[in-house]
């Protein structure tokens, strides 16, 4: 059994901790308005408010951003077989997950939540597929990637991408909750392959000045190429792998929207 307020451990936490079981969610207001989720097996399939069962995924928004306001709520789970024919939905845990969250967003957009990840906890790529993610955190996603796939905190991407601290908080919490990124095994020391791009581009500035250059002597087994050191060979083998790992999200991504709209029309 599994209980709590959600102020301290909010619905899609919630949903993430069950995992593979079965069972109901209940959610009781202090004005003890009763809210239930049935799931089965990482699937959703319905919700009912006061005993009423909700039909489309509009009213489930709705309800959702009700009990995003209503964080003194309590809630309990329950694990019991749940029938599929509850009602007519059928989304992952994931899907729900991340409906879940989007009113939480709302509420917390100029705040830090509670709930939220330490900003200097180190979070890892898992390596986890990315297709169900959604349009809202692609562009942090995109722009994060690489600096998860060696190992990295919210404060320290704070530091060199375009998001404020809260969003990075919030995307990273979420991207925890879907498992495409997690705790590190220890903290790490944090090396940015940013650093790099400097020499690299003065690697290449030497090298158009050898070619360009004609008036000086160069001795036969002489290379008018510049020597490199090894801080620049690692420094073009990282700007390497990261190209190679930006173009195999692109793969991923296209792969993604294809699914969703031959979902969305099917």
């Amino acid at each position: 059994m599994l209980f709590g307020k959600i102020k301290s451990i909010p619905l899609p936490q919630v949903a993430k901790m069950i995992g593979d079981k079965s069972g109901i969610i209940e959610i009781t207001t202090p004005e003890n308005e009763l809210y239930k989720f049935f799931f089965s097996k990482r699937l959703f399939l319905g919700a009912e408010k006061q005993n009423v069962l909700i039909e489309n995924i509009f009213t489930l928004r709705s309800i959702l951003s009700e009990l995003s306001e209503k964080h003194e709520s309590r809630f309990l789970f329950k694990e019991i077989s749940i029938e599929s024919k509850i009602s007519g939905f059928s989304l992952t845990l994931d899907q729900f997950i991340i409906a879940s969250l989007h009113p939480l967003k709302i509420k917390y957009q100029k705040t830090t939540a509670d709930f939220y990840p330490d900003p200097d906890t180190v979070f890892i790529n898992t390596g986890t597929d990315t297709s169900c993610i959604g349009c809202d955190f692609l562009l942090f996603w995109i722009e994060a990637q690489p600096f998860f796939s060696r190992g990295t905190s919210a404060k320290e991407l704070s530091k060199f991408l375009f998001f404020s601290l809260e969003d990075i908080l919030y995307y990273t919490y979420t991207l925890n909750l879907l498992d495409i990124i997690r705790l590190a095994d220890k903290k790490r020391v944090f090396q940015l392959p940013l650093l790099k791009t400097p020499q690299i581009q003065n690697v290449e500035n030497k090298t158009e000045l050898a070619l360009v250059s004609s008036s000086t002597p160069i001795e036969e087994k002489s290379s008018p190429y510049p020597v490199q050191t090894t801080t620049e060979s690692q420094a073009i083998q990282l700007y390497q792998v990261d190209n190679q790992q930006k173009k195999g999200l692109l793969r991923r991504l296209i792969y993604g929207f294809k699914n969703f709209f031959r979902k969305m029309y099917e």
